[in-house]
């Protein structure tokens, strides 16, 4: 037990030195790109649904199954007023960890039906900064990898 918590520590100040040395000299882009290539996947989706619609006319809601490092699989259905929001907020339920998202950016790479979404968070977990990056077809599957990426490098 103390070799994992250990283990955990020594992980988060790699983690904490990395983001520091790429956060001197680069875009939040080229820091979640170099932060995703370092960060063993504690978390990691299996798969989402989200239902929305008009505003003030459909209820979103958000469910989320997510496999954890043990190889635990957690659901969480969550409801809410947007479909990122309510996203995030059915991860949190499963992961426990609230994060305070600071910035958020969505672009495409590709044309036409070969156009990726790419999602860029950046966020705070108790004053430390993290970013991430998720990628996919859909940008909401996009936004959620990188909310989950974000959390793999805080735990």
């Amino acid at each position: 037990m103390a070799d994992n918590a250990q283990n955990k520590e020594s992980m988060k100040e790699a983690v904490d030195t990395l983001n520091q040395i790429v956060a001197s000299n680069s875009t939040p882009k080229r820091r979640a790109i170099m932060s995703e290539q370092m960060i063993p996947e504690v978390f990691k989706l299996i798969y989402y649904m989200v239902v929305t619609g008009t505003t003030g006319q459909v209820a979103r809601t958000a469910t989320v199954k997510i496999q954890t490092s043990e190889g635990e699989k957690e659901q969480a259905i969550r409801g809410g007023e947007g479909s990122i929001d309510v996203a995030y907020e059915a991860v949190i339920e499963v992961t426990k960890i609230p994060l305070d998202v600071t910035d958020f950016d969505i672009s495409t790479t590709g044309k036409g039906k070969k156009a990726v979404g790419v999602a860029i968070v950046t966020a705070q977990d108790n004053g430390h900064e993290v970013v991430a990056q998720g990628k996919s077809t859909d940008i909401i599957e996009a936004a959620i990898i990188a909310y989950i990426g974000a959390t793999n490098q805080v735990v």
